[in-house]
């Protein structure tokens, strides 16, 4: 199996998207062979359910849940329990499976991902008319439960000119009217492009609406009140945030406030000129602390001046050692001093390494 383009490909693709924090949240599967018949979601009280995912899957490891290198099949479906602390999935297709063309199997399991979602993060359109934070989430008043008559609310999210609003419908729920109309509904507009929406949709990306500012309006009317809308919106590409400059520690503090002259004055009165002497002693100190860096740093520059004269003599000294040593074993050959320009190599810094030699 590791050998498998499929598999490697499916656990790439896993860590791609993982690494993006494009996979966060839970989820929750059953095998088909258990006869299991409904999957329980529980957030607690204070959080929302989100349902981001439901998909069949066929296990070539024979497991009750996703794996790299599984055969896949997405769900899509709308279920009421979004937006509760808690909901229940029935399983399709109970003890039996369905049947992927892909991998020409019956699936084995069914799985659904979530997230849990914080009440206090998502703003009634009612309650705020105009949006500025990066991310978050909108909803119609008394979400999840039914919204009232005649209601008519708007409000405008706005982010930086460099940025764009990506808007998911998570959850939708609008009274229709027919097949084509309707009697409540959702309105979504930018500078150039509006989409009004209403019946039932979920998870439902609202690409033709990207800019960096969109107003969305919620109206009812006085026939049937359903759930509602629950919507998300994020600013994409994230805003650089630059760093504030570091500031340098200060190295002396003046012994007078601001509001005092720096010039100095004669003798105060009732103080000795033996205690204004001593008053001074440690502003002398810290006048001796420049000179004892200046004297380091040419210590310092001495030091390393010496050190690379000493490299430069032991490298001449084993130069003209290994030349005594050519001439040792050739004592009728003229040798000829690799350190002259016209025999060096093509970089014009080091010596081919050839030995030359020429007749006398």
């Amino acid at each position: 199996m590791l050998g498998d383009p499929d598999y490697l490909a499916a656990i790439l693709i896993l860590t791609l998207i993982q690494g993006l924090g494009c996979v966060t949240g839970e989820s929750v599967s059953a095998c088909f062979r258990d006869n299991e018949k409904a999957l329980q979601i529980s957030c607690g009280s204070g959080y929302m359910v989100r349902i981001t995912g439901t998909f069949y899957g066929y296990s070539y490891t024979n497991t009750c849940s996703f794996r790299p290198g599984d055969c896949t099949q997405a769900k899509h479906t709308t279920y009421p329990c979004t937006g509760y602390d808690s909901c229940t999935i029935s399983l399709p297709t109970a003890g039996v499976g369905k049947r992927l063309t892909e991998c020409d199997n019956y699936s084995t399991y069914f799985q659904v991902e979530y997230t849990c979602e914080p009440v206090t993060q998502t703003t009634d359109i009612c309650r705020q008319t105009t949006l500025t934070s990066q991310r978050g989430y909108i909803s119609t008043p008394h979400y999840p439960g039914n919204y009232r008559d005649n209601t008519g609310c708007e409000t405008n999210i706005k982010v930086d000119p460099s940025q764009q609003i990506n808007l998911t419908v998570i959850d939708m729920d609008l009274e229709i009217n027919g097949t084509y109309g309707c009697h409540d509904w959702m309105y979504a507009y930018n500078q150039h492009r509006s989409v009004t929406l209403c019946g039932r949709r979920s998870n439902e990306k609202l690409v033709t609406l990207q800019s960096n500012e969109i107003t969305i309006t919620f109206q009812s009317d006085v026939r049937t009140n359903k759930k509602g809308f629950w919507i998300y919106y994020e600013a994409w590409p994230p805003l650089v945030v630059t760093r504030p400059p570091t500031m340098r520690p200060m190295t002396h503090v003046p012994s007078h406030s601001p509001d005092e002259t720096t010039s100095t004055p004669g003798p105060v009165q009732g103080i000795s000129s033996s205690t204004a002497s001593q008053n001074h002693t440690p502003a002398a100190k810290k006048e001796k602390l420049p000179f004892v860096a200046i004297v380091s740093g040419v210590i310092g520059t001495l030091t390393f001046i010496l050190i690379v004269l000493l490299v430069i003599l032991v490298y001449r000294w084993l130069q003209d050692k290994r030349d005594a040593a050519y001439k040792h074993k050739a004592p009728d050959i003229e040798y000829l001093d690799a350190r002259n320009p016209a025999y060096r190599s093509s970089t014009g810094t080091e010596f081919g390494g050839i030995e030359i030699y020429y007749n006398r």
